[in-house]
This record gives C-alpha cells, structure tokens and sequence, in this order.
C-alpha cells in the first residue's frame, strides 16, 4: 500500500494541494525534496499521525487511502480474507506459528492458545485469493476517478463479490 501511495504522489504531485494534506508538517528539506523522497516524507507523517498501524484488516489501509480519495466500501468476503490473512501472517512472522492469546481473541474460530497454525491450500488460496480482490478493490476505485471501465474479474471462491458492492458487468 505504501507504494502504491508514494507512485501516485509522485506521478500527480497536484494530490498534495488537496484538503486532505492541508495540515501535514514537513520539515523545509522535504517539503522541497521533489518525486519519492517528499513523497516518503508526507506517507511518513500521515502515518505518524493517524491511527493507521493500530487498526486492523482493510481498515488500516483505508485511511491512507482516503487521502488520495482512494477509500470506500469494501466487500464484507474481502474484508474477512484481508483480516484473517494479516492475523496469521502476525503469528507466523512474530510468533513462530504459535497462536497466542491476542490472536485467539481477535480470530476465536482459528485456534486456541498455543495451537501451531497450519495452513492448507484451500486457506491459503482463500487468504491469496481476498488480498488480490482487495487489490482490484483499489484498481477499480482509481478507474472510476479517472472515468475508465472497472475491472470485474473474480478470483476463485469470490464469485458475486463485485455485485454485493453495486458493480456488475450487466
């Protein structure tokens, strides 16, 4: 998400004039850097300053995205795939596997504390399959502000995804 954040502001830099920027303080050095390094410097002070790392799922990248007038509604199938892949990938990056108390609480029907979480290939395509819709969820969002058809491919297993949303191809 980052970086698809830092390659809009450096390809429509006019992003930064908006509202939504108005009250971001950069130091006088990268207010005048130009290209990625301001565009770090802005992705780093919105982070910074909003709740974003300590939200959950879609939600976290929601925020961001509001700020290039990239956020909106999200299929209920698509959020879940997102929350469910981003708390395991927690326990496999910072817990070897094993699940904890916090991640039991958060995803009750996944574990029990101290259970070793595998992962078979139905989950895994679940969890592969919801982050490239959610993708897809942003791509689209960026064809309708640039007045482009959406594209309405569905992944195995989110099939009636664009239409829960209010997007068809009819």
């Amino acid at each position: 998400m980052e970086d698809t954040f830092t390659a809009l502001i450096v390809a429509q830099p006019e992003l930064l004039e908006g509202e939504r920027f108005a009250r971001i303080k950069l130091s006088m050095r990268a207010a005048l850097a130009s290209g990625e390094e301001r565009a770090q410097a802005v992705l780093y002070e919105i982070t910074r300053n909003t709740s974003g790392p300590k939200k959950l799922g879609v939600n976290q990248f929601e925020d961001l995205l509001d700020h290039l007038s990239l956020s909106g509604e999200v299929p209920e199938n698509v959020k879940d795939s997102v929350f469910a892949a981003q708390q395991v990938r927690h326990v496999w990056a910072h817990r070897g596997g094993v699940a904890d108390a916090q991640f039991v609480g958060r995803y009750p029907t996944r574990a029990q504390v101290g259970e070793k979480l595998m992962i078979d290939i139905s989950e895994f395509s679940r969890y592969m399959h919801g982050l490239h819709m959610y993708g897809l969820v942003i791509v689209n969002r960026y064809l309708k502000e640039i007045d482009e058809p959406p594209v309405l491919k569905e992944c195995r297993g989110y099939e009636g995804t664009w239409e829960s949303i209010g997007l068809s191809g009819k």
